[in-house]
């Protein structure tokens, strides 16, 4: 049955038919009290916990049962599988990110470490767990980063890490015919973000500028929102502006704060204002 919810559920809108599945499945192997079934009940567990914590992200009642769920199917995963496993490794990536979400970083941390590594011992079998789980690790080392003390080392370093695991997760991508996958631009911002972070500024306009022309083209520009397309010319204008391209740099700028502005975002159309005033400031300064 835990096979069928999961069938169920990850068609569109039907997550509480899986979730009224999945719990009914739970029941019935709580009742037998086999260790025979524990697998099957770790499976449950981590099934049930990824359709409650997806159902909705305000429902504090959800949240906290999924949070529970996943805690349960962590250790009895860790009890039941040894080694290296799959599906371990996915459970320990879901608990990854959902201590993310509550700001226990160092935890997120060691689970992420922990997924990742043993995804990238098993065959790939599925990439697209391997790039997710990748880019997981470097989001949560990437909020670490940003808390540490601008000039530290150890910022610096956490950065470098993060840099590398974008590389990673981009060439997976890239090699085996997966960037058409929806979440590719922001991957590639974000891999140009923190290029910035290192003040690696001239890598972070080849990324950007790879990223716009692979959003020119006719299957992977269906998945560009104008909201990707408006980030993108910012951190295009920022890694500008750090080589002191002021003119290339506020016309990007200003592009994007058009787009923000017809999106109705106010605070990145503030974000790309700023920048744009930078850019023009700075030339001004640069002519006179």
């Amino acid at each position: 049955m835990q096979g069928l919810a999961c069938a169920i559920g990850n068609q569109h809108g039907r997550g509480d038919e899986a979730i009224v599945m999945l719990r009914e499945t739970l029941s019935i192997l709580e009742r037998k009290d086999l260790a025979a079934c524990d697998d099957d009940l770790a499976r449950t567990l981590n099934s049930l916990s990824v359709y409650l914590l997806k159902r909705d992200p305000h429902d504090a009642d959800s949240q906290r049962e999924g949070e529970e769920m996943l805690i349960r199917a962590v250790r009895m995963m860790r009890r039941v599988r040894s080694g290296d496993d799959r599906l371990l490794a996915l459970t320990l990536a879901n608990a990854a990110e959902q201590l993310a979400r509550r700001g226990h970083l160092d935890e997120a941390e060691e689970r992420g470490r922990e997924a990742l590594a043993m995804l990238r011992r098993l065959p790939p079998v599925h990439l697209d767990d391997d790039i997710r789980a990748t880019i997981m690790l470097a989001e949560i080392l990437r909020s670490r980063a940003a808390a540490l003390d601008r000039d530290s080392h150890q910022r610096r370093a956490k950065f470098k890490e993060v840099v590398e695991l974008y590389h990673g997760a981009i060439a997976l991508m890239e090699d085996h015919d997966a960037a058409s996958q929806r979440g590719w631009a922001a991957l590639r911002i974000n891999c140009a973000t923190a290029l910035i972070q290192l003040g690696r500024d001239r890598e972070a306009e080849v990324m950007v500028r790879r990223a716009m022309a692979i959003a020119q083209t006719v299957t992977v520009g269906l998945l560009v929102t104008r909201a990707d397309y408006a980030e993108m010319q910012l951190v295009l204008a920022q890694s500008l502006l750090l080589q002191k391209k002021y003119g290339a740099g506020g016309s990007e700028a200003y592009g994007a704060l058009c787009k923000f502005y017809w999106l109705r975002d106010a605070t990145k159309a503030l974000q790309a204002f700023d920048v744009y005033k930078t850019a023009c400031f700075a030339r001004r300064q640069y002519d006179g």
